[in-house]
């Protein structure tokens, strides 16, 4: 082909007739009204589509809540892959995501001097309530969680005489998106983020901030067809290059299929066995990543320092600006065990950093395996970290056959796993059958205080012996007045004469129940002596 014929060949060889050529050009477009009418036309609906963007996330993040998760004692490696693969089910029809929007999750890791480390899920308003909790109850059996609405921001907000000094970023994929990372290295990565930010000083804050929403099939073979065009983002550039080049050069040219086929399998003049290695061994990792459910990621990273507002204090500002600094790089690199055949590459957000995490905005991000994101986003299963907000003992959701209350029972509380009910016990049970054992702090005492007055309201006798007297005198001051004549107090110090029961009374118990009164006294005594 002749160079002369193409507009790179005639641009390159008569600059200033093209350069003039197209000044004419531009200028007899913009003074015609028809251009006006398309320029304006462009505008508004350029106008358009960033309200309705703005319209959709101000709706996906309504209502929005915040569930705290405690770590189970023991956690299960493989629940987070169980966790994420549940919620691909929350993938919207087509045409719902093109009117509505997709919503995204958010998975946080915060750490603070005053609340320690804590996991928080992030769930917006168009989610419905109680499925992330179930989701999670499912993954990790025996986490527990509380839910919070509105949400909190993930960094504490400035105070009157005191502003905060935010440093952090962007972690973005390296290469394609359709490379994948490891998901096989060695050590707990939530561990180590939690390690980097340890030692806080009083009033500091990290947070390492994972949004994510499921993605369609076909952003994930686009990502596998760019994985296997090229290996790095520059490869696009060095594509059109190449191709002026190859139109400006004399002599035949390959086409860009037989070239990449000829470097897949080593047969090019120009590459060498090692690099078709490469090439086979991404390629091979482009699809295994391409199998499965996939979701669309941006991680962000930020270390929050307060500094008064004084202005003589510049010091200070630089002092805290360092720190933040040097906290928010440990937090990014301990993502980089999950170099592999891609890798986290850091951006710089210095002016919207605050605003993205505040919001939670997620825009374009890299489309990551169900694997992958559960080797970022995960709990714990290290049992020994410090400072990180655990669950006690693993709690069972109550069998359907437990009473919710009613007649001829006890309330014993609320359930605190799975959907929250009211939990009883029968009468006839509590009378043979219950033991209520624990630590001290966890409310032995105040449980027993509550079936205690339930006893007392329901008319049913019952007789508390407590050896340190604190039980008793909470009873006492919760007892309604009209019940003073019921009541009978043993006291071991009172120097009046102890109240004795006559189980013989004939004036309480009636002669006919006297035969069976007697043969319950004698058998006691019969077992006793």
């Amino acid at each position: 082909m002749n160079p002369e014929q193409g507009w790179l060949g005639r641009a390159l060889l008569a600059p200033g007739r093209a350069v003039a050529d197209l000044r004419d050009t531009l200028e007899h477009a913009l003074v015609s009204a028809d251009a006006l009418v398309v320029v304006a036309a462009g505008v508004a609906v350029l106008a358009a589509v960033r309200l309705a963007a703005r319209w959709r996330r101000r709706r996906l993040s309504a209502r929005a809540r915040q569930i705290t998760v405690l770590t189970p004692p023991s956690v299960d490696a493989k629940g987070a892959l169980t966790f994420w693969a549940h919620l691909v089910g929350q993938l919207r029809p087509a045409w719902a995501r093109t009117l509505l929007g997709q919503p995204h999750l958010g998975f946080e890791y915060t750490v603070t001097p005053e609340e320690g480390a804590a996991i928080r899920l992030w769930v917006p308003g168009a989610i419905p309530p109680g499925l992330i909790e179930r989701a999670v109850a499912s993954a990790w059996p025996g986490a527990h969680t509380d839910t919070l609405e509105p949400a909190r921001p993930p960094l504490p907000n400035p105070v009157t005489g005191v502003r905060r000094v935010v440093a952090g970023g962007e972690l973005r994929l390296g290469r394609h998106e359709g490379l994948p990372l490891s998901t096989e290295h060695s050590g707990d990565l939530v561990r180590q983020l939690i390690t980097a930010a340890d030692d806080l000083g009083p009033g500091q804050a990290v947070c390492v901030q994972i949004l994510a929403r499921p993605v369609t099939g076909r952003r994930v073979a686009r990502a596998t067809r760019a994985a296997a065009s090229t290996g790095t983002r520059a490869g696009v550039a060095a594509g059109l290059l190449r191709q002026a080049l190859d139109l400006l050069t004399p002599g035949t040219s390959s086409s860009p299929r037989s070239s990449r086929a000829a470097a897949v399998s080593g047969t090019g003049r120009g590459t060498d066995r090692q690099t078709s290695l490469e090439y086979s061994a991404a390629a091979r990792a482009a699809a295994a990543k391409a199998r499965g459910a996939h979701w669309e990621t941006v991680v962000r990273y930020a270390a929050s320092i307060p500094v008064s507002t004084d202005p003589d204090e510049i010091d200070s500002t630089a002092e805290a600006r360092a720190v933040a600094r040097g906290r928010a790089d440990a937090l990014a690199t301990t993502f980089g065990a999950c170099t592999d055949h891609n890798y986290y590459r850091r951006r710089r957000r210095p002016l919207r950093l605050q605003r993205l995490i505040r919001e939670r905005r997620l825009g374009r991000g890299d489309v990551l395996s169900v694997p992958e994101l559960a080797t970022i986003a995960h709990l714990p299963t290290d049992d020994g970290l410090p400072g990180l907000q655990r669950a006690g003992a693993r709690a069972l959701s109550p069998a359907p056959e437990i009473p919710v209350g009613g007649e001829f029972t006890k309330p014993l509380g609320i359930s605190d796993t799975g959907t929250r009910r009211p939990v009883a016990v029968k009468v006839s049970d509590a009378r043979h059958h219950l033991h209520i054992l624990g630590p001290t702090g966890v409310g032995k005492s105040t449980l027993l205080a509550r079936t205690i007055l339930d006893d007392a309201e329901a008319g049913r006798g019952v007789i508390v012996i407590d050896p340190k007297g604190d039980l008793v005198t909470d009873v006492l001051s919760r007892l309604p007045s009209r019940m003073g004549e019921r009541v009978v107090l043993f006291d071991a110090d009172s120097p009046a004469a102890p109240p004795c029961v006559n189980p013989l009374d004939i004036g309480r118990i009636g002669r006919a129940g006297m035969d069976l009164a007697v043969d319950n006294l004698v058998t006691v005594f019969h077992r006793i002596f």
